[in-house]
């Protein structure tokens, strides 16, 4: 199964994103490819995108970060078409109540099957959870492109993103790396 995980650079006074953080910790395999996106509404999309039109993937992974949730890693079921920031992104950029893309769909499911992947990583004792929104930011923005993208292009490839607990107290890094080894264990026994 190849498989392609991405995570964000720093963003705002941080010096890590945890999410880049769990990302490369799996760039030794031969079967997954590693990117690091920035934290911009333009750009970050276009990594992911050049990297799915020059090589196949069965699935995609892609990490954010999040400061509303400590006690567990949100398994997003959708992003949607809009975006609005109080903080700019690393480019300057502030969102102010706006469409990611005209007169395109209000939102994007993936088409995992999210409630069997939760279930089996809660038998096996990891803190996740599925939430119905990757908010209105760069993490949002980064998923629906993606899904928009490999659904305009009738491509079977499968794509999740995950966001990880910013503080580390509850949910430490090597659980975040942990539960995202246990999804690639669950993709390569299961199809989807």
């Amino acid at each position: 199964m190849n498989v392609l995980i991405s995570g964000f650079e720093p963003f705002g006074n941080r010096e890590v994103n945890n999410s880049w953080e769990v990302a490369k910790r799996f760039e030794a395999s031969n079967e997954i490819d590693v990117c690091r996106v920035p934290v911009s509404f333009r750009k970050s999309h276009d990594v992911i995108i050049d990297a799915l039109r020059r090589k196949e993937y069965d699935l995609v992974i892609l990490l954010g970060e999040t400061a509303f949730t400590k006690d567990y890693v949100r398994l997003e079921r959708l992003a949607i078409n809009y975006k609005d920031s109080t903080k700019p992104d690393n480019d300057g950029y502030i969102a102010c109540d706006e469409e990611l893309v005209r007169n395109a769909p209000k939102a994007y499911f993936s088409t995992l099957p999210i409630k069997r992947l939760t279930a089996y990583l809660k038998e096996l004792g990891h803190k996740v959870k599925i939430t119905n929104s990757a908010g209105t930011f760069v993490c949002n923005s980064l998923y629906y492109h993606v899904l928009r993208y490999l659904e305009g292009n009738g491509s079977d490839t499968a794509a999740l993103f995950l966001h990880l607990p910013v503080e580390t107290e509850v949910v430490s890094m090597k659980e975040m790396e942990d539960t995202l080894a246990a999804i690639l264990s669950y993709f390569n026994k299961s199809p989807f």
